[in-house]
């Protein structure tokens, strides 16, 4: 059973300026931060962003990274953040973690994936099968000429789980549409179409995503961001498994509620803090969260419109940690706002 990540909150500890006294009065005490365009962009960390947030963990604040990013495992990216500077006390949650729910111990799961979500699935009790193997193997023995040696290896699968796979191949889209085709069910981690790099955007697990759904006319259950596999994941992370259970921090239990809320209730009273309003954006909406988009990411400009309620804009995460923000607070903004500075 998980325990909870929350740190005691003491308000005297650090700070006692513009940021602090922003984010105080809109009762935010609990910080969920995207790593790739928040903390880092292809591989470089992004100014500010580690200084940030050590200083809303030396606050008494509660900060789990999230990520959709399936190909590293959390404790890899703890210790990178680490090696950053970001004071420790903090959680980190990826897509295969959340992915990794989705599975039953001993079920047959053909991965399409990298080596990384495949240990979280057989951590999971799952038995995996990468379809780079059964690739070779078909390949080995000529049985791609036999479709009923195709059909054989493929069968038997509960469920296909795709994540980013950069060496991917029309052989292995082959195979796990046709494991799909009989009956697995299809799994996914994310479908962000792309990620940044350095300087440009590269191809993400929702382009492969596609490829497959348009071969089987099967739309996958997606376990990253925004989604309520990722979205559970969070809140046992931060209030322990009995109280997710119970339904701390689920959708009804909004920001609004405000810090007599979270204290009458239990609950969760936070921010998501990302560069993307269709995933960020939509995850904060899925928590009962307010959102944050900052444009050091994926997302450069502010944008015209949004089909979710966007609560502040900043430069980065440091700028939205010190509380300079973009249009001046854009708190209880609903999407499409007219005529609000700033308004998304």
């Amino acid at each position: 059973m998980a325990a909870p990540l929350r740190p005691t909150r003491d308000p005297g500890a650090v700070g006692s300026g513009r940021g602090w006294l922003l984010w105080e009065s809109w009762g935010v005490s609990d910080w969920v931060v995207d790593l790739d365009g928040v903390m880092w962009r292809g591989g470089q960390d992004i100014p500010g962003s580690p200084s940030a947030v050590s200083e809303l963990l030396d606050r008494g604040e509660h900060v789990v990274f999230c990520t959709n990013n399936s190909t590293v495992p959390g404790h890899r990216r703890e210790a990178e953040l680490r090696s950053a500077g970001v004071t420790p006390g903090f959680g980190v949650i990826t897509s295969a973690d959340a992915a990794a729910t989705l599975v039953e111990r001993d079920q047959r799961v053909l991965l399409l994936g990298s080596a990384q979500l495949g240990d979280q699935l057989r951590a999971a009790g799952a038995v995996v099968t990468p379809v780079t193997e059964l690739a070779d193997q078909l390949g080995a023995s000529g049985g791609w000429d036999d479709p009923t040696e195709v059909l054989g290896a493929t069968s038997g699968f509960a469920a296909v789980v795709l994540g980013l796979a950069r060496g991917v191949r029309y052989e292995h889209l082959d195979l796990v549409c046709s494991a799909i085709h009989q009956g697995a069910r299809f799994l996914a981690t994310n479908t962000d179409a792309t990620f940044p790099a350095s300087g440009r955007l590269q191809p993400g697990t929702g382009a492969i995503v596609a490829a497959v759904e348009a071969a089987t006319s099967t739309p996958p259950t997606v376990a990253g961001k925004p989604n309520a596999p990722m979205a559970e994941a969070i809140r046992r992370a931060m209030v322990g498994d009995a109280r997710a259970s119970a339904g701390v921090g689920a959708p009804g239990f909004t920001p609004e509620h405000g810090t007599a809320g979270a204290s009458a209730g239990g609950g969760l009273c936070g921010v998501v803090v990302g560069d993307r309003v269709d995933t960020d954006g939509r995850l904060a909406h899925e928590l009962g969260f307010e959102f944050a988009l900052v444009l050091s990411g994926v997302t450069g400009e502010v944008p015209s419109a949004a089909d979710v309620p966007v609560h502040a804009v900043a430069t980065d995460l440091a700028s939205l940690v010190a509380g300079d923000l973009l249009g001046g607070s854009l708190r209880a903004l609903g999407p499409g706002t007219p005529g609000a500075p700033g308004a998304v």
